[in-house]
């Protein structure tokens, strides 16, 4: 027994370091929205505001923040960022106690040990670096299935109780753990359990099931909207798309452990001979919670993002790990009647994935990460034939390993050595991810420049003028939105958002303006003392200073514009139309081209009385530019406000400036 308590101390320690170790080195939050969602209930739960963000209600999670919100406590926002991930650390470590515990019933204490340490492997266990709910969620269902084993065993009251508790933490974990709700009857059956011993559990979710079922007949809406804070809805569901997400599911859950723990399980559930009740009890629950979330697989593969949703499913992957540990211990003979067709199917299962769809996904960081070694594999091979041949056979040749009598400690620690290839490129991927959020966010050195201008008690409101940028015109939300998701993780005072026309792509409260284009003045939303702006939409008022892609003003009121460009990227590249408006006199504009040799058509003149577009009146300047080098381009205006205009005729595009800037 202390041999075992010892191997797990000593795994628990060592991937403790190494996760800790990874986490340091994400920079700053990177699966968005989730993370600002969680870090924003985290906060206002500190600040005394009950599941709220920006002073509305929020259903995503419950029990997250509640864990995270310590950490908002601290004063510096680098040092509750920290931390809030070294928490991670330690819930994603607590995970291997419960699967340890559980396997102590059935297996050696060395086997279960090592159990608990392979289940610290896992590689969406790289989500210890983002402030994500899985975190929690993890060994939350893995308590939850070890009481529902427990139960089986022997269903006495006080049991029951542990394991409604538990499915409840778990739940508030993460709504979509409500599948264990299914799970426990299922369980029950499979294990052939007493069901009059079992009241206190299947009275309670059995009537959770058909209250659900009730409410979703009644009102088809209310449920999902009280569930699903982020529209993942479907296009609709078919059974024929079921169905093949229920394969793909099955598919990428065997690949991500290895392929032999499913078989391995197949050979010890189909292994003749007398089984003790916890054992029988573990197989039901595997089985159980297999079925269901490869349901939970089918149905999300459609949601979006579209892909393969390995972060919904992964949570069952150390119950397959238990299994090849029990079948490592076991020696008990095969029927092959029931395991080769099982082979077969998997086989079968891996040779239809569409790879490069499914491995090339943007979607693929976010939520399958066990995926992230089949891509780079694929990027060394291709997506073809070639990967799709090596995978059958390597499928194949490791399903019929689990076959094996001799050397199955061996094939154990092959899969081990194969899990933690996978954990290091599912790290790999998730610090590149951080680092490419990081280079587009734009952030200043002092992340939290807007708190050390303001204050963190002011209300700084953001001025969303994203429906006039040439990025959301191309599609590019990610790039204007991720500056003020970072912006606001890091500064507490970044309270609210004030859209003028394209909406900020969160289910968040904001409030709805807009800009008359005639005398740039912001109509709709309430008076804000502080705002923070792109630079390319310059606030009346004082500037405060600026951090990357915006500026902070103490605005004059009402708000107003002072001048605004289109149709210039945040890097500064034009696009093949490009506008400067301004709302206050100003002797001349200049307007700098940094390619050449381009020709450009400019023309100034009056702003015209259009309040719901940008137009030009009258005409008071027109000419072509030819410039053979980088130049300025000097610009006689009419009396504001005006606009100027400026049309590629030939040429490269490149860098163009409007000046002035305020």
């Amino acid at each position: 027994m202390r041999a075992g308590w010892a191997i797990l101390a000593a795994g628990i320690l060592v991937t403790a370091a190494i996760r800790g170790w990874l986490a340091s080195r994400i920079a700053m939050p990177w699966l968005f929205s989730d993370e600002l969602v969680h870090s924003e209930l985290a906060k206002n739960l500190a600040d005394g505001s009950l599941f709220e963000i920006r002073g509305h209600h929020v259903n995503i999670t419950y029990a997250y923040p509640l864990v995270l919100a310590p950490a908002w406590l601290i004063s510096s926002m680098g040092a509750t960022y920290g931390v809030a991930k070294a928490i991670n650390v330690v819930l994603v470590s607590a995970a291997a106690v419960p699967v340890f515990l559980w396997g102590r019933r059935f297996l050696t204490p060395i086997g279960a040990a090592v159990a608990g340490v392979l289940t610290l492997l896992l590689p969406e266990l790289a989500l210890t670096g983002a402030l994500m709910q899985e975190n929690l969620a993890f060994p939350a269902f893995l308590v939850a299935v070890f009481a529902l084993g427990l139960v089986l065993e022997e269903p006495t009251t006080a049991r029951q109780l542990v394991l409604l508790a538990a499915i409840a933490v778990a739940a508030a974990a993460r709504f979509e753990l409500l599948v264990l709700l299914p799970i426990v009857p299922t369980a029950v059956l499979l294990a052939r359990a007493p069901v009059r011993r079992l009241a206190w559990t299947l009275v309670p979710t059995l009537g959770a099931i058909v209250a659900m079922i009730v409410v979703e007949a009644v009102k088809p809406s209310l449920f999902r909207e009280a569930l699903q804070t982020f529209p993942q809805t479907s296009l609709g569901y078919t059974v024929g798309g079921v169905l093949r997400w229920f394969v793909r599911t099955l598919a990428a859950l065997d690949l991500a452990t290895g392929v032999v723990p499913l078989v391995a399980l197949v050979v010890v559930t189909a292994a003749r001979g007398r089984r003790e009740p916890a054992e029988r009890a573990f197989l039901a629950v595997t089985w159980a919670c297999l079925g269901w979330f490869l349901v939970i697989g089918g149905l999300s593969g459609s949601w979006q993002p579209y892909g393969l949703k390995e972060r919904y499913v992964f949570y069952l992957q150390p119950l397959l790990l238990l299994g090849l540990v029990l079948w490592a211990e076991r020696s008990a003979g095969r029927r092959l009647r029931f395991v080769l067709p099982v082979v077969a199917a998997v086989v079968l299962a891996v040779a239809f994935l569409p790879l490069e769809p499914l491995l090339t996904a943007g979607s693929l960081a976010g939520n399958a990460l066990g995926m992230e070694l089949f891509h780079r594999l694929g990027n060394l091979v291709g997506f073809g034939g070639g990967l799709r041949a090596l995978l059958i056979v390597a499928v194949a040749v490791l399903s019929l390993l689990a076959l094996a009598r001799r050397g199955r400690w061996l094939v154990v620690g092959l899969c081990a050595v194969f899990i933690a290839v996978a954990s290091g490129f599912a790290a790999r991927l998730a610090d590149d991810q951080a680092r490419a959020v990081a280079a587009t966010a734009q952030m200043p050195s002092d992340r939290s420049w807007v708190d050390a201008a303001v204050g963190k008690d002011a209300d700084v409101e953001l001025l969303n003028s994203a429906n006039f940028m040439p990025e959301t015109l191309r599609g590019d939300y990610f790039s204007v939105w991720a500056p003020w998701w970072e912006t606001q993780f890091w500064n507490r005072s970044a309270r609210s958002v004030d859209s003028l026309g394209s909406p900020e792509p969160l289910p968040l409260s904001q409030r709805n303006g807009s800009l008359n284009w005639a005398t740039g003045a912001v109509t709709g939303v309430p008076p804000s003392r502080y705002v923070l702006s792109d630079a390319r939409f310059v606030v009346r008022g004082r500037p405060l200073g600026g951090g990357g892609a915006f500026v902070l003003y103490e605005a004059d009121q009402p708000l107003r514009l002072l001048q605004a460009v289109e149709g210039v990227f945040r890097n500064e590249e034009s696009s093949p139309y490009a506008a400067f408006d301004r709302w206050a006199s100003a002797p001349q504009a200049k307007i700098y081209a940094g390619a050449a040799p381009v020709t450009l058509n400019v023309r100034a003149g009056t702003l015209a009385p259009n309040p719901s577009a940008p137009t030009m009146g009258r005409v008071t300047f027109t000419k072509d530019f030819t410039l053979h080098r980088p130049g300025t381009i000097v610009v006689p205006v009419p009396r504001a406000p005006f606009r100027i205009e400026v049309r590629y005729r030939s040429g490269r595009r490149g860098t163009l400036e409007f000046l002035p800037r305020r």
